[in-house]
């Protein structure tokens, strides 16, 4: 599957930590300092866990594990 967005994507996301499964969510990235956009795929007591669009490239929960907490939703997506 091709990713939702590439390089140079504009998004517009609004600032919330409810989201349902299929949302494309903002979120802190697991081990560096800086923010992440993914597919929320699961919400379960453990966190909530996000899968890439494009899984053959991309990282996601499959390595990290869930994530403990979301940023936003995101509202509005653009191509470059």
């Amino acid at each position: 599957m091709e990713p939702t967005l590439v390089d140079g994507s504009f998004i517009l996301y609004r600032k919330q930590t409810t989201a349902k499964v299929g949302d494309l969510v903002v979120a802190n990235h697991p081990s560096q300092d800086m923010l992440i956009v993914k597919r929320l795929s699961d919400i379960g007591k453990q966190g909530f866990s996000v899968s890439s669009d494009n899984p053959a490239q991309g990282t996601d929960s499959r390595t990290w594990g869930p994530l403990r907490e979301i940023v936003g939703v995101v509202t509005l997506h653009r191509g470059a």
